[in-house]
């Protein structure tokens, strides 16, 4: 045999069979039952989605939109008012969607685009995500779609009624109101 003993050849020992081999049996439970549930969790082993909703408490949401825009401030309070846990998601989401709005298009022109959104969901009291988007969406197509100035020229006896030339010649076409011809 050699001049080792089996205890410094043996496995390392873990504390539980320390605490076994020293005679504890009731602290080795104790410490057995504490470990049953808890999860080991190490955030850089995350992907960034995972780390963002672990990181995600409604202080910080909070603190976030306050960053962003005041109306959505309030949008969150309304929100967590309401029911908390049931919300964080959203309001991930739409912040989200806001840091995205203002990355694309700055932030004076995404503040005003972010309001009116804002404005229309309480309007309809739909507060969903995708919504969220498709309103921000729509508002980015519209400034880039400017809308041709025109003018819409009546008719002096009839207001329904359109003339098909420009505005210059209203003296020129003919009145077909009855009203304008009767002398009283």
């Amino acid at each position: 045999m050699s001049r080792r003993s089996r205890s410094s050849t043996a496995a390392p020992c873990s504390s539980i069979q320390r605490q076994a081999a020293a005679g504890n049996a009731e602290q080795v439970e104790r410490v057995e039952l504490e470990m049953i549930g808890k999860r080991i969790k190490i955030d850089a082993h995350f992907p960034p989605a995972s780390q963002a909703y672990y990181e995600a408490t409604p202080q910080k949401l909070l603190s976030q939109s306050r960053f962003i825009h005041p109306e959505l401030n309030r949008l969150f309070v309304d929100l967590f008012n309401a029911d908390i846990f049931g919300n964080i998601r959203r309001c991930q989401g739409f912040v989200s969607r806001c840091t995205k709005e203002i990355n694309l298009s700055g932030h004076e022109l995404a503040n005003e685009r972010i309001a009116a959104a804002i404005a229309s969901m309480r309007r309809y009291n739909k507060f969903r995500v995708p919504y969220f988007k498709a309103l921000l969406d729509q508002a980015r197509k519209q400034a880039l779609k400017p809308q041709a100035e025109r003018e819409i020229v009546r008719r002096p006896g009839n207001p329904m009624l359109r003339y098909a030339s420009a505005a210059g010649d209203i003296g020129s076409a003919p009145s077909t109101s009855t009203q304008e011809t009767l002398d009283l």
